[in-house]
């Protein structure tokens, strides 16, 4: 069974993903853009210039994702609207596993 999250990234040069083996281990898989002038063609050739605006609205939208779906946890919880808390766990969780993947390649 694999489970692809992909997400290549021109602006900041960087993708992951997981998979579950033969065994059933869940394997994590990071690829990054190489730096050094040379091409990582899993991730594709380097942009002529990498746009610092882009890339910190990509983090900045990246890390307030989770953030946003917790205050809309705490909405739906303070208002007893138990329906929807079903819908922002999973939300958080999907959120967060995209930071989590993410940050840890950076």
């Amino acid at each position: 069974m694999v489970l692809c999250l992909k997400n290549p990234l021109p602006q900041v040069g960087l993708r992951w993903w997981n998979y579950i083996d033969d065994e059933g281990v869940s394997q994590w898989k990071f690829e990054c853009r190489d730096t050094s002038g040379g091409t990582d063609s899993t991730v594709g050739p380097p942009p002529a210039s990498l746009s610092k605006t882009e890339a910190s609205i990509f983090w900045g939208a990246l890390i307030l994702a989770p953030l946003l779906w917790v205050v809309f946890f705490v909405v739906a919880l303070t208002k007893f609207n138990f329906q929807w808390l079903v819908l922002v766990v999973i939300a958080i969780a999907l959120t967060s596993s995209n930071l989590l993947g993410y940050m840890r390649r950076v």
